[in-house]
């Protein structure tokens, strides 16, 4: 197996100017490198909703499920990030005794994590391409842009070109150039 890197949930934080995304942050053990992980509002809220309050979440059907796994299993679970494949992380749930991987998605893995205390790795190769220096109390942060879905970036490009941030709209063009050139 590739060597890996645990990671500790952060965060959830909404991107600025579009309320129906979020933005998960997962840090290394050390808090040096952040990985930002893209959510819709609706896994927002439920992180949200759960990062409140355990007692109110213990009868939800997602705690009430994992425990029902617990109680009629003997595995071990854990969650690796390993790869990118059109623009999404690709995350493998393991059942650490029988190896066998279940893909997921990986704002619910985030959500699984929490529910379960089940950890959660990323290849180290993976971490060192899309990991961005973690800064404590920082108001903004990096999100590499090739794990925006095809709208979102149409959308980051239109708004570079709004504000005259000819760098980042370069950025963007070359991601969406790279996109195409790959449909060929």
């Amino acid at each position: 197996m590739k060597s890996k890197i645990r990671l500790v949930f952060n965060n959830v934080a909404e991107i600025v100017g579009e309320e129906r995304l979020g933005l998960l942050s997962l840090t290394d053990e050390e808090q040096t490198m952040e990985l930002l992980i893209p959510c819709e509002r609706e896994i927002k809220e439920q992180l949200t909703l759960r990062l409140k309050s355990r007692t109110v979440t213990s009868t939800l059907l997602p705690e009430v499920l994992w425990q029902m796994v617990l109680a009629n299993t003997d595995a071990n679970f854990e969650i690796i990030i390993d790869d990118i494949i059109d623009s999404q992380y690709r995350v493998l749930l393991y059942n650490t005794l029988t190896l066998q991987p279940t893909k997921l998605r990986a704002s619910d893995a985030v959500l699984l994590s929490i529910i379960g205390n089940i950890p959660i790795y990323v290849e180290t190769s993976l971490m060192a391409r899309q990991a961005t220096p973690f800064k404590k109390n920082s108001m903004g942060a990096s999100l590499p842009i090739n794990v925006l879905d095809d709208k979102l970036i149409e959308e980051a490009l239109a708004k570079a070109i709004k504000h005259e941030n000819y760098e980042l709209a370069s950025r963007i063009n070359e991601e969406i150039k790279r996109r195409k050139d790959k449909l060929k």
